[in-house]
């Protein structure tokens, strides 16, 4: 995320994400799955930006995609109302604009992002002292994937896919190739299809192979168990993938529809070619990084105490680079 605050407006850009590793361990009674999860922000962005308005004015929201609900439904709608009822602010009026670039539907967490984003730039917006574990807190109550990109850094999950249990830091030289089909994913609709089973898979190699910076190893690892869940889910999207995985060891992220590759320099032509038949986006992206501490989300001597420094804390370009196809 890159925050820029000018007069009146608060713009930010934030990321989507991809899971390298995805397992389903159990179910609570409350119907919600258990997860075990490795997630990575990458280098697509959406864009916010937030204006305050007189009292009374409400909440207007206005997207570039017509596809995307900007009423009640909307995530951002949901964080502004999360925010208020957590601090007491009644009333909340603002003018907000949101550029969809990370696709609608694609397991890429879009939509949880655009939360976060809409949490933190409130934090600025208000003059409320920003506050990591409470940003939390509000964002869970949007969505389970909303604390991620409080933190924005790459981190193995577990819970609902909220508790985080170790921060990670992956090759910064390495990039992945997303390919994204024309189809929309309903995480909902997914997860009511996933059928447990005791054979699981545990995170621990991948994670042993990211702290020895092994990229080789990483690669080998890398899982989704909502894959048979999501095929079953929308039979065009199994098709697809079978195509997908005949260019390359492609695997989904989230609850799809969405793929991603490991990058590897001497196959990339050839991969974005056999690409170029299947009918999708491609985008070209690098894992990215983003602290709020060193933001400067925090001021002064708390933001010294935790390690505050330069305004240009993220690490990774800032644009991601659509691919051939």
């Amino acid at each position: 995320m890159r925050l820029r605050k000018k007069d009146n407006k608060i713009a930010i850009d934030t990321p989507a994400k991809l899971n390298l590793f995805l397992e389903v361990v159990g179910k609570r009674a409350d119907g919600y799955h258990l997860l075990q999860t490795v997630m990575v922000p990458i280098t697509l962005f959406d864009s916010l930006v937030f204006r305050g308005l007189p009292d009374g004015s409400g909440i207007n929201l206005i997207c570039d995609d017509e596809g995307v609900p900007t009423d009640e439904r909307n995530t951002v709608v949901k964080a502004v109302r999360s925010f208020g009822e957590y601090y007491g602010l009644k009333d909340l009026s603002l003018d907000i604009t949101l550029e969809k670039r990370i696709p609608f539907g694609a397991g890429l967490g879009g939509g949880s992002s655009d939360a976060a984003a809409t949490i933190i730039a409130l934090y600025q917006l208000f003059g409320i002292p920003f506050n990591a574990k409470e940003a939390c807190e509000i964002a869970v109550r949007v969505g389970a994937d909303c604390p991620f990109f409080i933190h924005c850094r790459p981190a193995l999950l577990e819970g609902i896919g909220d508790e985080f249990v170790k921060f990670l830091k992956l090759p910064m030289k390495i990039r992945f190739l997303v390919f994204v089909p024309n189809i929309i994913s309903s995480t909902t609709s997914v997860y009511k299809n996933v059928r447990l089973t005791n054979e699981k898979k545990c995170a621990k190699l991948l994670i042993d192979c990211i702290d020895r910076t092994d990229v080789g190893g990483m690669k080998e690892e890398f899982f989704n168990r909502l894959e048979e869940a999501a095929f079953r889910t929308y039979g065009e999207l199994g098709r697809i993938a079978s195509c997908v995985k005949e260019v390359a060891d492609f695997v989904m992220s989230g609850s799809g529809c969405s793929f991603f590759w490991l990058v590897d320099e001497k196959d990339k032509s050839m991969v974005l070619e056999r690409l170029k038949k299947i009918e999708g986006k491609v985008f070209e992206v690098s894992p990215y990084e983003w602290d709020a501490v060193r933001n400067r989300l925090f001021s002064g001597e708390e933001a010294s105490r935790r390690g505050g420094g330069s305004n240009e804390s993220d690490r990774g370009s800032h644009q991601a680079k659509p691919g051939d196809g």
